[in-house]
């Protein structure tokens, strides 16, 4: 089977086979394949030898093509990478001002667990959240906790003038020992606190506003004219419930 002859080995031999002084024009043209020499415009001139000008006229249009082939590669590389930059600038925008707007609670509820097209980490990267907290479950207090809130709650409600120090020293007598940053722990996850006069409360402070009484002289004359709310809390079984009070005028 005849194998056809093409490319640089081809035309390197071409080269030298002109070079021999026994080969002629008409010698080397028939080497040319016919359908090169029906494609190409074969310039002839009268200053230069035939051989000359056909193998110069393979290696020009060789060369024409490669600088054309990289003359494409190369306006494609830059649009590509002003592609890129246009891209990552857009998406630093959008994850900024997504951040700025919407509150961690909306940006969770735009997750998508399910969906196929982007992963979960890619989905935090562009919400602006935390993976690994978005796997957190809260642990329900144990019994032991509540019981020893409980006692803690108990023992203020009687004295609420008692702080951390005087509450581990009571629960010390109880036979319950516990050391003072569990109990402020505690005391804050309850919202509680020792009632104590604070620092300079009898100064005047100009930047804070003086609230009056605004009832000091009002006469109530008709139903809903005033009304009046307040909040607690109610130790339960289990827990803690809120009880909120709404006074009317009747």
């Amino acid at each position: 089977m005849a194998i056809r002859k093409s490319g640089c080995a081809a035309k390197g031999q071409l080269l030298a086979d002109a070079a021999a002084p026994h080969w002629g024009c008409s010698v080397l043209v028939r080497t040319i394949p016919s359908k090169a020499r029906a494609t190409r415009p074969w310039p002839l001139s009268s200053s230069q030898p035939c051989c000359s000008v056909l193998v110069r006229s393979l290696f020009e249009d060789e060369h024409k093509g490669i600088e054309a082939v990289r003359l494409e590669y190369e306006r494609r590389t830059e649009e590509l990478y002003s592609e890129i930059g246009r891209l990552t600038t857009q998406l630093a925008w959008l994850k900024k001002n997504m951040v700025l707007k919407l509150s961690r609670a909306e940006r969770v509820k735009r997750m998508e667990w399910e969906s196929g097209e982007l992963s979960v980490k890619l989905q935090t990267e562009l919400l602006g959240l935390n993976r690994t907290s978005l796997y957190y479950r809260p642990i329900a207090p144990s019994a032991e906790e509540l019981a020893l809130k409980n006692r803690i709650d108990e023992i203020y409600t009687a004295h609420p003038f008692f702080g951390s120090r005087k509450l581990v020293t009571v629960l010390g007598w109880a036979g319950i020992h516990i050391n003072r940053k569990a109990v402020q722990r505690h005391m804050q996850e309850m919202g509680i606190a020792g009632i104590v006069p604070g620092p300079n409360l009898s100064k005047r402070r100009a930047k804070t506003g003086i609230f009056p009484y605004l009832l000091r002289g009002v006469t109530i004359e008709c139903p809903n004219q005033v009304f009046g709310i307040d909040i607690t809390y109610i130790r339960i079984q289990h827990g803690w419930m809120y009880l909120v009070g709404h006074l009317a005028t009747v």
